[in-house]
């Protein structure tokens, strides 16, 4: 074991290690709390669940009221780009439905809805 000497004397380097592991460890937790009162506070919209939650979480969105401001397509190539990949368009209807604190069914393209309503 290497001995470090510090102000107040000598001290093992392996406990200077571990106490700044320690330190970086409580640090870690505070943001992890902060994630999660975070994505708690987005569930609080209409539509938004727990995976919704982490995608908006993931694209930048930090409370309610980004994304009630946000405009929905905005939010879903926001998505859609840092993914890099396709989305389903259902996401879209959930951002609208959660900007207008409305279900998403109620949501959906008026393109969508008129091609639903003549299927039946």
């Amino acid at each position: 074991m290497q001995t470090v000497f510090i102000n107040t004397g000598y001290l093992q380097f392996t406990e200077v290690r571990n106490r700044t592991k320690l330190k970086k460890e409580k640090r870690m937790k505070a943001s992890d709390r902060s994630k999660k009162a975070i994505l708690k506070d987005l569930q609080t919209l209409t539509n938004i669940g727990p995976a919704i939650a982490e995608k908006l979480y993931f694209i930048g969105i930090r409370s309610t009221e980004e994304v009630i401001n946000a405009k929905p397509e905005e939010l879903y190539n926001r998505l859609q780009k840092k993914l890099d990949c396709h989305v389903d368009r259902c996401v879209l209807d959930v951002f609208r439905g959660a900007k207008k604190g409305r279900p998403w069914p109620e949501c959906l393209d008026r393109k969508r809805r008129e091609a639903k309503n003549n299927k039946k």
